[in-house]
C-alpha cells in the first residue's frame, strides 16, 4: 500500500512540477500585459475615455488567469482521483479493519442512544400502578388519583402533540408565570376529542404532575389554553411497544389492544390514551410507547 501511494504521489508531483515550469515560462510575458495591476483594481488615468482598450486588456488578463486556474484544477482533480483510488484499494485490502471501524462507530452511536434512554428513565418520574393482569406486552393496571396539566390542540396527531407540548412546557418550566419550575414526568399523554357525531375535534395533551405535589401546591397557569385537572383512580388495559409512533404503528397496536380487551371480557370506556415516554432525540427503536384504554372494574 505504501508503494502504491508513493508511486501515485511521485507521478502527480512530476506533473505539477511540469505545469509549474510552463506557468513560469508564460509568466515572462505577463508583466507587460498586467503592469500596474488589472484595470478593474487600479484604474489608469481617464480610463473612461478608453472603454475599448479597458475591455480588451481586462479580457486578455482574465483569459490568462482562467487558463492558469484550469491547469491547476486539472492537476488537482487528477491528484484527488489518485488518492481516492488508493483509499479504495486500502479498504479492499483490509476489509476486516474497515468493517471493525464501521462497527465501532455504529456501536458508539447505539451506546450513546441507550445511555440517553436509560438516563431519561432513571431521572424522570413515572406514575405508580398495580398490575392486575398481564400477558406478554398487554397489562391491566390500577392507577391512583392523578393531577395533570392539560391543553387542547387541533390538527393531526403529531402536529397537535408538538403544538401542545410547547404550551405545557412553558407552564412547567415557568416561562410565562412566576414561581418555581415543576419537574418533567413521563409519559406525555394524548387523547382524541370526539364530538357527538363521532368525528374527532382535536386532541387533549396532558403532562402528569409529580406525585408529591397536591392541587394546592401547583401554581395556577397564566395561559388560557392550559388547565389543571384532577383525574380519579381508574383501571386501564394497556399495550407497550417500541418505535416511533407513526399512525400505522398506533392503529396496529390499538387494534391488538381492543382484541385483548375482548378476550378478557372487559368493558372499555372512553377514548384511547397515547402515551410517550421518551424525548424526540431518542432513536425510534429505543422509544417506549403505550396505548391505554380505561375499562370497567368487574
Amino acid at each position: 500500500m505504501a508503494n502504491a501511494l508513493s508511486r501515485s504521489y511521485s507521478e502527480i508531483r512530476d506533473q505539477l512540477d511540469e505545469l509549474q515550469e510552463k506557468l513560469e515560462d508564460a509568466g515572462r510575458s505577463l508583466p507587460k500585459r498586467i503592469e500596474g495591476a488589472a484595470p478593474w483594481r487600479r484604474q489608469p488615468k481617464h480610463w473612461y475615455d478608453r472603454p475599448a482598450e479597458w475591455y480588451r486588456e481586462g479580457s486578455e488578463t482574465a483569459g490568462d488567469y482562467a487558463r492558469s486556474g484550469a491547469g491547476y484544477a486539472r492537476a488537482g482533480a487528477k491528484l484527488g482521483a489518485e488518492y481516492a483510488r488508493a483509499g479504495a484499494n486500502y479498504a479492499r485490502e483490509r476489509p476486516t479493519m474497515t468493517g471493525l471501524v464501521a462497527a465501532g462507530a455504529a456501536l458508539i452511536l447505539v451506546g450513546g442512544a441507550i445511555y440517553a434512554a436509560r438516563r431519561t428513565s432513571l431521572y424522570v418520574e413515572e406514575p405508580d400502578y398495580d398490575v392486575v393482569d398481564k400477558e406478554s406486552e398487554f397489562e391491566v393496571r390500577d392507577y391512583g388519583p392523578q393531577i395533570v396539566a392539560e391543553t387542547h390542540a387541533a390538527g393531526r396527531r403529531e402536529q397537535a402533540a408538538s403544538a401542545a407540548f410547547q404550551r405545557l412546557a412553558d407552564y412547567i418550566f415557568a416561562r410565562q408565570r412566576p414561581g418555581r419550575k415543576i419537574a418533567m414526568t413521563a409519559p406525555v399523554m394524548q387523547v382524541p376529542v370526539v364530538g357527538e357525531t363521532g368525528a374527532r375535534r382535536g386532541w387533549r395533551v396532558q403532562f402528569l404532575m409529580p406525585a408529591k405535589l397536591g392541587r394546592a401546591d401547583l401554581p395556577e397557569p397564566v395561559q388560557e389554553e392550559v388547565d389543571l385537572k384532577e383525574v380519579p383512580a381508574r383501571r386501564v388495559a394497556s399495550v407497550t411497544f417500541a418505535g416511533k409512533m407513526s399512525d400505522r404503528l398506533a392503529l396496529e397496536n390499538l387494534a391488538a389492544l381492543r382484541m385483548f380487551i375482548a378476550d378478557r371480557k372487559l368493558t372499555a370506556k372512553g377514548e384511547p390514551v397515547y402515551a410517550y415516554y421518551n424525548p424526540p432525540m431518542v432513536p425510534g427503536f429505543l422509544r417506549r410507547n403505550e396505548i391505554m384504554i380505561e375499562v370497567e372494574k368487574g
